[in-house]
């Protein structure tokens, strides 16, 4: 009996490493995933052959992944702002990539170990396991990602299998990633790293407006969390344009290469006003920089 209690016990500690880190990931900090990782890789020690816990290493470690990489585009994409600090903000985006690069590789040998040893997952936790590896397989690019897909929908579905479905089919199927990932918000509305998926799909669909209402109540809440901020700049970016030859200067979006629209802004140059109804702090700070710049190049 005491044998038994022990291995009670010690597979409830096992569950509830899970669970944290499952919930850790879900908040989306570097903070948050450095514990999940840290006491994955203590429980990981104990049991080395356990394809639960190696598999949720590996989920966390390709959304932390994940979010380095996203973190060195969005930083790139500040750099080739006029009057950017570009030295500053290329060794940022250089380091955020290195650190992404290396997160993946770990992540892939991750899920390599999982692989191995999915056989001996509990039917009951096999579902969601499988839905975990899909999701890291999408992100490190491995070809075994419809297999684990497959597998996946096997089981019943639950909110967390739900959530690694969807993020598994960003790229293949947006309308169901889109769809799946709405479903978890709902669930969940703390679950962070949806929320930056889905406004990251939707500006990628051009919805920008439905990007920064989507995260106008996280930041909120949460007004300092880098990747709701990286994905909110990168809804509301703008940037000079001068038309050569003429005699005005106007404001697109960051992106503004057809597939999104341009920024809703309303620039009146010789009043240097700007008006927006969220977040005036960072519009008036935006508006003194832009205001700047348009008369340091486009002097009247």
């Amino acid at each position: 009996p005491s044998a038994g209690a022990n291995a009670t016990r010690d597979t409830a500690r096992r569950d509830r490493v899970i669970t944290d880190a499952a919930e850790r990931s879900r908040r989306y900090t570097p903070a948050a995933m450095d514990e999940a990782r840290e006491e994955l890789s203590a429980a990981i020690v104990l049991r080395p052959d356990d394809a639960a816990l190696i598999a949720t290493r590996a989920s966390v470690l390709a959304a932390w992944s994940e979010m380095s990489t996203q973190q060195a585009a969005d930083l790139d994409a500040q750099s080739s702002l006029p009057g950017a600090d570009a030295p500053r903000l290329q060794a940022s985006a250089d380091l955020a990539r290195r650190e992404g690069s290396m997160r993946k590789e770990r992540a892939r040998t991750d899920l390599r170990a999982a692989e191995a040893a999915i056989e001996t997952v509990a039917p009951t936790e096999r579902a969601l396991v499988e839905a975990r590896l899909a999701d890291v397989a999408r992100v490190v690019g491995a070809p075994t990602l419809a297999n684990h897909l497959e597998a996946a929908r096997r089981g019943a579905p639950t909110n967390e299998s739900s959530l690694y479905l969807a993020l598994a089919t960003l790229t293949d199927d947006p309308m169901s990633a889109a769809a799946g990932l709405r479903a978890a918000i709902g669930a969940d509305p703390q679950n962070q790293r949806a929320r930056v998926a889905l406004a990251r799909l939707l500006q990628r669909q051009g919805d920008v407006r439905g990007a920064q209402e989507l995260l106008a109540e996280a930041l909120r809440a949460e007004p300092e969390h880098d990747a709701l901020l990286g994905v909110d700049w990168l809804s509301e970016a703008v940037f000079v344009r001068l038309d050569a030859g003429a005699e005005t200067a106007r404001l697109v979006g960051a992106l503004d290469d057809g597939r999104f629209g341009v920024a809703v802004v309303c620039w009146m140059l010789g009043l240097g006003l700007i008006t927006s109804g969220v977040r005036r702090r960072r519009w008036d700070t935006r508006c003194a920089r832009l205001g700047g710049l348009v008369a340091q190049w486009h002097p009247r």
